[in-house]
């Protein structure tokens, strides 16, 4: 689909689709339910119990360290940090910096 409409190599644009998608209030009216099973796909069923997907606030181009391309977190402080690599290297010592937020 991102290739027909041209946008397959816009990163941002990617951001933009997966944290609408992944947005408890997005416009998608599932409300949690994508994120929750993202977060069942991509974490421990232990970090499960502990992210609270139902409150959480998704932005993309996060500040920090540098720009975050989603960052989603929770209530109690806990985040989960996307980054959209498409046609780019990672950065030096990228994991680095965002531990530090």
């Amino acid at each position: 689909m991102f290739r027909i409409v041209g946008v397959n190599h816009y990163e941002n644009t990617h951001s933009a689709i997966l944290a609408e998608l992944l947005n408890p209030k997005g416009t998608h009216g599932l409300k949690s339910k994508l994120l929750e099973l993202f977060v069942v796909q991509m974490l421990t069923m232990e970090t499960m119990k502990v992210f609270h997907c139902e409150n959480a606030t998704v932005k993309t181009e996060a500040p920090g360290n540098g720009r975050i391309d989603i960052l989603i977190e929770d209530n109690a402080g806990r985040a989960i940090i996307i980054e959209n690599k498409i046609y780019a290297e990672d950065q030096w010592e990228q994991l680095k910096r965002w531990r530090s937020l």
